[in-house]
């Protein structure tokens, strides 16, 4: 729609959790074995934030999206970006720039 502009988290998940053992993004923490991705996006969509945008490497990618297609809906959408090189903080979050449209 033109003109729309929605509210966006933006999820930084593009480590490969090496000092962690593993994707940290997609360990379980919460409530029936939720991933500390999915707990976040939950708590953004009661936040009132209408998308979520995860940041992701081409490494973790592919477990990153399968993971998702597993859960099914989620109560806002999200969509993946990728950081083709991880070069710190500041660049993952303009990783995200053209997937965030908005606020």
């Amino acid at each position: 729609m033109v003109g729309l502009h929605l509210s966006s988290v933006v999820v930084l998940a593009a480590g490969l959790g090496s000092r962690f053992g593993g994707l940290k993004q997609l360990a379980p923490v919460g409530a029936n074995g939720a991933a500390i991705m999915d707990v976040l996006v939950e708590r953004a969509a009661v936040a009132g934030f209408e998308r979520a945008v995860i940041v992701v490497s081409p490494d973790t990618t592919g477990p990153v999206r399968s993971h998702l297609e597993a859960m099914g809906e989620t109560r806002i959408p999200v969509a993946l970006a990728v950081q083709p090189c991880q070069l710190g903080t500041a660049d993952a979050v303009l990783a995200a720039r053209d997937a965030v449209d908005g606020s």
